[in-house]
């Protein structure tokens, strides 16, 4: 026995009677119920080398369910660590399935001031899994891991205390399947840690257990410890009962949603990148904070950012709340959630025998007129004199910096500025773009054209633009 951190068989004393025998028949019937497997998919295990893993492990081989093992050596306990991996390693090995390990890059930041270590190592360990490939070099359908009722035990009641609403409420979902990567799987839900910890010694099953579990630096072990353990002696049946309640919540979201769904199909507005719901319709509907929930936390934002969200209701114009991805803006009488756009605006060009030009926001026509042509006064049209401009003309979003001198002007002005004076909203001024000739800017589209470009008395041709907003 290499450490007393392993746990065998004979470390454990229990009634054999209490055994659960029938827990791998339950297991396949959780799966089929749940429809958690897809036939013939292979599958990667996350294995930490603990108890909860290695009986995943052998239910998931008994099952015939095709399996890679995946390990993070995240380095925080030392040799402790090094010996996790090395049981994970040599199971692998014993049972004949494909091992892949890696390694932690930023222990080295634990204690760092705003370096949370969980949800950093979480988004590790996932954007790991999604990389990973079989030995054939194909993706793996999903990611198993080994969360069972307890835990769902525990994640009710911390959420609970935390006031995290009906969502939170249904605890931790036998199957998530995220915008993007693998689907995440809970074979074991069904089943409590003790159950687990039997069937674990009853056959044989060699695991390893992690000291800071025992450790009451995190809130999950108080409340496993000082709550749950003394609850049980008392309600026996009380993980069971939680598990039914969370299954029941689980059905009561899924109906909620899909109504939030009906209510956001029927008034919202959906194109790419951005979806609209309309203010009015929200203060008339009875729990509005539901619908804001369901469309928003899909894309990151916290109940307490949802509730900020509510509050521009009630704001000024142009007020918005973000997340890391979207932001979610107060245009006049709609909450409009929007994709951050971290690419560079493209550039484009309008050569001098251009006819037409479909862009980000609208769409350009252009002629050429002769300059006896009668001017229109549209804001829309541009009407410039022809031998002022050099093409390529450049069309794009306007930015902070830029100036020109507006029609009937000899003073330059900011862009900015004109677009305060027009009283544009925040997601209205995002719709700005401008066109250069050479590096002057010769018409804020749709808004106002320079002086310097205006046609007079000596222009023999004139280039008319339309613009046509999406």
């Amino acid at each position: 026995m290499r450490s007393m951190n392993f746990v065998l068989p004979w470390m454990i004393c229990f009634n054999k009677i209490s055994v659960n025998l029938n827990l791998p028949q339950q297991f396949q019937s959780f799966i089929q119920k749940q429809q958690l497997l897809k036939k013939d998919g292979r599958y990667l295990l996350a294995c930490s080398g603990g108890m909860d893993s290695m009986v995943l492990l052998d239910l998931c081989i008994h099952s015939g369910i095709d399996i890679a093992l995946a390990h993070v050596n995240y380095g925080l306990r030392g040799t402790d660590s090094d010996l996790d991996e090395q049981l994970v390693r040599e199971t692998a090995a014993q049972r004949g399935v494909l091992f892949h390990h890696t390694t932690y890059p930023d222990a080295h930041r634990v204690g760092e001031s705003g370096f949370n270590l969980q949800e950093q190592a979480r988004n590790f360990r996932y954007d790991w899994f999604d990389s990973l490939r079989d030995s054939q070099g194909n993706a793996y359908v999903g990611v198993l891991t080994a969360h069972h009722g307890s835990d769902q035990t525990e994640t009710v009641l911390k959420n609970l205390f935390f006031g995290t609403g009906l969502s939170g409420l249904t605890g931790i979902s036998s199957l998530m399947i995220p915008q993007s990567g693998l689907s995440r799987i809970r074979p074991l839900l069904f089943a409590s840690k003790s159950e687990l910890l039997h069937y674990a010694a009853y056959h044989h099953l060699v695991w390893r257990e992690d000291a800071s579990n025992l450790k009451e630096d995190y809130l999950r072990n108080v409340i496993r410890k000082n709550l749950i353990s003394n609850l049980l002696n008392k309600l026996p049946q009380l993980e069971n009962n939680v598990m039914k309640t969370a299954d029941r919540l689980q059905e009561t979201e899924r109906f909620v949603q899909s109504q939030v769904r009906n209510w956001i199909d029927r008034y919202g507005k959906n194109k790419p990148g951005e979806t609209r719901l309309p203010i009015l319709a929200l203060q008339k509907t009875n729990g509005f904070l539901v619908i804001i929930d369901a469309w928003l936390k899909p894309v990151g934002f916290s109940y307490a950012q949802v509730e900020a969200v509510a509050g521009l209701m009630e704001s000024a114009n142009g007020r918005m709340i973000e997340s890391d991805t979207h932001r979610v803006v107060r245009d006049r009488q709609w909450l409009v959630c929007l994709e951050k756009n971290t690419e560079l605006p493209i550039i484009q060009l309008v050569d001098a025998d251009s006819r037409a030009l479909t862009f980000e926001v609208g769409r350009l026509e252009m002629e050429i007129l002769n300059a006896i042509h009668r001017l229109e006064h549209e804001t829309e049209i541009a009407q410039l004199d022809y031998a002022e401009l050099e093409f390529p003309l450049k069309l794009r979003p306007w930015k902070a910096g830029d100036y020109f001198y507006p029609l009937g002007m000899p003073k330059k002005k900011k862009v900015s500025r004109l677009l305060i004076d027009l009283k544009l909203t925040p997601l209205e001024k995002e719709k700005v773009w401008i066109l250069e000739s050479g590096s002057r800017i010769c018409w804020v589209v749709g808004l106002r054209i320079d002086h310097r470009f205006k046609v007079n008395e000596n222009s023999s041709k004139i280039l008319k633009i339309k613009f046509s907003g999406n």
